[in-house]
């Protein structure tokens, strides 16, 4: 791809997504990307497809759940590379970010690009999700954690009770929502817009169950 072109695929996948993206968070956002190309030759953070690529697998899938995020705190679990966190809390300045991984060198990444982009509105913590103390955050984010019913059953304790969590998907996951229990209510299975992935993904919203 041509230099400037990232630019222009991250410019027009977001105005197709009807997201106002600045060209100073346009620039974060790529420098971002340069900062995981540079670790990851040493660090293994992530499997890295091209640049190109990277803008649309990594950057405007993540940006695909913004017009669906609530406003409030928002924790996202298993973080790896900031995903999709990182690219949330640059078109969130105002909203509050907490990422969390149990692998020291992602965090160790993770704390680099808050520091390298300046980003003020995250926080990134070295833990288990299940070993947090209890919170009340209003959205937990996931982009590759576990199956369904394990993600709600290690992180019930931190979202608040009229919050609501947000996995993301590749395929429709029917089977795993099928062993969701009965304290939790699936809100909705949402197929997600990815401009330039030819590819199914879908956002699972679910709840818990009023008392």
């Amino acid at each position: 791809m041509a230099d400037g072109a990232p630019k222009k695929v991250l410019l027009s996948g977001c105005e197709k997504l009807s997201l106002k993206l600045s060209l100073k968070d346009s620039d974060r956002l790529l420098q971002y990307l340069n900062l995981m190309q540079k670790w990851n030759r040493t660090h293994n953070l992530t499997a890295l497809p091209s640049i190109d690529e990277m803008v649309v697998k990594h950057l405007l899938d993540s940006l695909s759940i913004e017009s669906f995020l609530p406003s409030g705190t928002v924790l996202d679990i298993g973080s790896g590379a900031g995903l999709p966190g990182i690219p949330l809390a640059v078109v969130r300045p105002n909203q509050q970010f907490t990422l969390v991984d149990a692998s020291f060198k992602r965090v160790a990444f993770l704390r680099e690009v808050k520091r390298r982009l300046k980003l003020t509105n995250i926080d990134v913590i070295h833990a288990r999700v299940e070993q947090l103390p209890s919170q009340a955050f209003e959205a937990i984010t996931s982009r590759a954690f576990s199956s369904l019913p394990e993600m709600l059953d290690v992180t019930k304790h931190l979202l608040s009770d009229k919050g609501i969590w947000m996995a993301m998907k590749g395929h429709n996951p029917v089977s795993e929502l099928s062993n969701v229990q009965d304290d939790f209510l699936v809100e909705a299975v949402d197929v997600l817009y990815v401009p330039g992935l030819d590819a199914e993904r879908h956002l699972v919203r679910i709840s818990k169950c009023s008392i």
